[in-house]
């Protein structure tokens, strides 16, 4: 940002404005509505520790918006396979 000092008065240049076409707009909100539409059913799963050092595994399960963890990766295989193939929670 510049100052521009004038008559001991202190004024902010403007900063130009960022200027969206109309197509450009269409486009982010379609995009990103596919993207939701797509990736509904995806899993998110990551590995971390807790405060002794112990791994602990995490699922975000999109489909039905819960926080799920795992004290190893086999349980977490476990859970996947029963949500695939009985399609309940």
């Amino acid at each position: 940002m510049r100052l521009a000092v004038t008559n001991t008065a202190i004024y902010k240049a403007r900063q130009p404005r960022r200027s969206w076409s109309l197509l450009s707009i269409l486009k982010s909100v379609c995009q990103r509505l596919l993207n939701s539409l797509v990736d509904q059913d995806e899993l998110k799963v990551w590995e971390d520790s807790d405060r002794d050092g112990n791994a602990c595994w995490y699922v975000y399960d999109r489909r039905s918006e819960r926080h799920l963890s795992f004290a190893s990766e086999a349980e977490v295989r476990t859970w996947i396979e029963q949500r695939y193939y009985s399609n309940s929670y």
